[in-house]
């Protein structure tokens, strides 16, 4: 007689086997099981927030003992290093996970943009770097992209040229988690329209983030765990931020006509909020892959639009931009089964005030040294929220004059607040241009803060 094989064990299997193994205090064990959850498809939120738990009693456990191979490397000084180790084999993820554990010493690691949650590649060695990225999540934001992920496969389903991130292990060490990622090949959609260039998959992107939206409307107790952004309160903090430095009388100004902007945003749809700004979307041929899909709550439909359609001065041609709203109301309806856009004149009206808040946030966000790199595009969302204001005084009268005194005191404030940045971004050229001369910078209003410039 022929004997049958042993069946592949089954998700709960190897989970029941790895806090099994936990609990008897062999962590490595326990970690070896849960590797195998990679290999098998997985099938609900509520699944793999038990797996991201697992992973983080195996961190607590590890946090007893020294320091891991991964963690040292983490720990390493980012700086390129002249060593080149030649990557034999052809699994491009998990074979180059083992070359960099197997020598530590032997590659650096360098962060890739300047996002919250940090991403790093390997810098000294092209074909890991082409292979895989490594992200820096704390263990709650963990727990929520992995759900937020297969979120995003079903609501993708059976179409090959939308995609996500495929993360093809979890590894955990001190107080956070890193996933290891295969990575996306392409170019994000940021690269083009730096470039002033438009790809043909432009239109995907488009009616990617209408199915998104489409099939989380009304869905917030299995989308999100952090519920809808509270606008008034962002506002406040935003303003408060030492970083943007706002001078008092320009914040009351704000704060003081937000009204307008507060009643439509907050009763408009409410989606989960892809984050859907143009570094988030990476463009191959047909093929769209949407990234950093961490679980950041709920926020109002036209929020993310303006997150992509404002992001900069990137869309000048407001013609192009309606044109766009036009073709993702048409895809959000055509997904929709819980709510339909059917007055496109009120959802612009709603849009343009969304430019005015997130213009707001994003000034916010490009002020810390931390963004450094787009502290210039301060000015240009400012732009496009002035601009805002004009569009709503001159295509939606009825409601501007409802509200004339706040909208012409509130475009008032951030002209205001534009010419505030404008002087930041010049003191901070000329102390760059004083340092590059060799002048040592003393006596101004500027002060260090972490290798960059704040003003106070």
């Amino acid at each position: 007689m022929f004997q049958l094989s042993n069946p592949r064990p089954s998700l709960d299997t190897i989970i029941d086997s790895a806090e099994q193994q936990l609990a008897s205090g062999n962590p490595r064990s326990a970690e070896k099981r849960l590797k195998k959850v990679s290999g098998i498809d997985r099938e609900d939120a509520t699944t793999l927030t038990r797996v991201a738990l697992l992973y983080e009693n195996l961190a607590q456990a590890y946090s007893q003992q020294p320091k891991t191979r991964l963690e040292t490397l983490l720990d390493k000084k980012i700086g390129p290093r002249p060593h080149k180790t030649k990557l034999l084999s052809r699994d491009r993820a998990h074979r180059a996970l083992d070359a960099i554990l197997a020598n530590p010493d032997e590659y650096a690691l360098e962060q890739i943009g300047e996002s919250a949650n940090k991403v790093y590649e390997v810098a000294d060695d092209e074909e890991l770097k082409q292979a895989f990225v490594i992200k820096e999540v704390s263990y709650d934001d963990s727990k929520g992209e992995i759900a937020s992920t297969l979120q995003f496969e079903q609501a993708t389903e059976n179409r090959d040229n939308l995609s996500q991130p495929t993360i093809v292990d979890i590894i955990p060490h001190g107080d956070k988690l890193y996933y290891v990622m295969i990575r996306s090949i392409g170019d994000p959609l940021m690269y083009y329209l730096q470039r002033n260039m438009m790809s043909k998959s432009f239109d995907t992107v488009i009616e990617y983030l209408a199915k998104i939206h489409a099939a989380s409307l009304g869905e917030e107790q299995t989308w999100t765990t952090k519920g809808r952004l509270n606008i008034g309160k962002k506002l406040e903090q935003r303003l408060k931020d030492p970083d943007l430095n706002v001078p008092n009388e320009i914040a009351t100004k704000i704060e003081e006509n937000y009204a307008p902007i507060l009643e439509r945003l907050n009763n408009t749809l409410w989606v989960f909020n892809k984050d859907a700004h143009p570094g988030n979307w990476i463009l191959s041929g047909k093929k769209v892959t949407a990234i950093d899909i961490e679980d950041k709550g709920y926020v109002p439909l036209q929020t993310d639009l303006a997150n992509l359609f404002a992001y900069g001065g990137y869309f000048p041609d407001q013609r192009f931009v309606d044109e766009k709203l036009r073709s993702y109301v048409e895809e959000f309806n055509r997904h929709s089964t819980k709510g339909q856009i059917d007055n496109f004149h009120e959802f612009r009206l709603t849009y343009y005030n969304a430019v005015i808040d997130r213009a707001l946030a994003l000034t916010g966000f490009w002020s810390s040294p931390k963004r450094s790199s787009m502290i210039s595009e301060r000015e240009a969302v400012l732009g496009n929220a002035i601009e805002a204001v004009t569009r709503i005084k001159n295509e939606f009268r009825v409601t501007y004059k409802q509200h004339q005194e706040a909208y012409q005191n509130l475009r008032e404030a951030l002209v205001e607040l534009k010419d505030h940045v404008k002087e930041q971004r010049i003191q901070r050229q000329k102390v760059v241009a004083l340092q590059l001369a060799g002048t040592v910078v003393e006596e101004t209003k500027i002060v260090p803060l972490n290798n960059d410039y704040k003003f106070i």
